[in-house]
């Protein structure tokens, strides 16, 4: 016999055999299950192996949902991960911590997508927004020891022998200043967060909009496309760190539509996708690579390491540069027209593909 505690959301328990259920229709191909006490609901997240090269918490509008239905069951899939990531063992918090953000992430990017018949939309993405925050610092340390074993390996591949090897000692100095939070400091914010994120998915099932089919999102599409024209012309003109941090904010929000929506037009949405995550991946490592080079100046290393501030920063600023280049190119494949043809190719696709208004 088996128990379906949520099948809508493809969570199930099994008292006699595991298996997954997606609304009508069973998976197969479970690799393990693990268990999570959510407020004293019990919630088997299944890990599939393989199904039609989907799993059970798809983020992608489907055929046979509207797009209210498709909000809420994705809003409650993204909240349900981030929510159990919560709870995981101090080992595991800083995989925990990315799973949440990139959790919170999606979850902001489905809101903005249908901002414009959404009411909530407002209140509910401060409130995602200000709990990811919260473990903002928790990220950065992480990303600053990446980001320095990376200017490390750059400076290996530097000209003089004995410059590079004190430069390195000098990197490596900074390394103890990249410390992460303590396990119990970071368990303390992780439940905040949880208690936030709680209070969001218990309004979930009261979201509703005020538009359906394709005008339920087409503002947000539109929109978001088009502040991603204007962040990137005004990145590409100033080359300011901080606009470019702002251009790759509305790259992940694009990439986010084009994957909700990807069932729509499976080619074109699917490659829009995948240069959008490539952009935002580029754009992620330059804006690491400034706040490294800010950094360096506000976290001083061992006495007599000071003096390669300035290479390491060099280094550092190469790096970055170099990126700018290989922004380029993406960033005209996605932005460099008008958001027009592809606002028109969704709604023909959406107005023959059988979605549900």
């Amino acid at each position: 016999m088996t128990k379906i505690v949520s099948a809508h959301h493809g969570f199930v328990q099994s008292t006699e055999k595991r298996r997954p259920v997606y609304g009508s229709e069973s998976l197969t191909g479970c690799a393990r299950t693990r268990l999570w006490n959510i407020d004293g609901l019990e919630i088997s997240l299944y890990l599939i192996a393989k199904y039609d090269n989907r799993t059970p918490m798809s983020f992608q509008l489907n055929r046979s949902e509207t797009v209210e239905e498709a909000m809420r069951r994705i809003a409650l899939e993204q909240l349900d991960d981030a929510v159990a990531s919560t709870k995981r063992p101090a080992d595991e918090q800083e995989e925990a911590v990315h799973t949440i953000r990139r959790s919170c992430k999606r979850l902001r990017g489905l809101l903005r997508l249908v901002q414009g018949s959404f009411s909530e939309y407002r209140v509910q993405n401060a409130i995602i927004r200000d709990g990811a925050d919260l473990l903002s610092s928790a990220r950065d340390s992480a990303v600053l020891l990446r980001t320095n074993a990376l200017v490390m390996s750059a400076l290996k591949d530097s000209p003089g022998e004995q410059r590079s090897a004190e430069a390195l000692a000098a990197a490596q100095s900074y390394a103890t200043s990249f410390e992460p939070l303590a396990a119990a400091e970071l368990t303390a914010v992780l439940e905040i967060v949880r208690e936030r994120l709680l209070g969001v998915r218990n309004a979930v099932p009261g979201w509703t909009l005020e538009e359906t089919g394709f005008d339920a999102f087409r503002y947000g599409l539109e929109a978001t496309h088009r502040r991603a024209q204007r962040a990137m012309k005004k990145a590409m003109t100033s080359l300011s760190p901080a606009l470019f941090h702002e251009w790759r904010k509305r790259v992940k929000y694009h990439g986010h539509h084009m994957r909700l929506l990807r069932e729509v037009w499976p080619s074109a949405l699917s490659a829009r996708e995948s240069t959008a995550d490539h952009l935002a991946d580029l754009l992620g490592k330059m804006h690491d690579l400034h706040v490294y080079r800010t950094t360096l100046t506000l976290a001083p290393p061992a006495a007599g390491a000071d003096v390669w501030t300035p290479a390491l920063s060099q280094v550092a600023e190469r790096l970055e540069t170099g990126l700018i280049a290989q922004c380029t190119g993406s960033g005209e494949e996605l932005f460099g027209s008008s958001a027009d043809e592809l606002i028109r190719g969704i709604k023909t696709r959406w107005k023959h593909a059988g979605f549900a208004q």
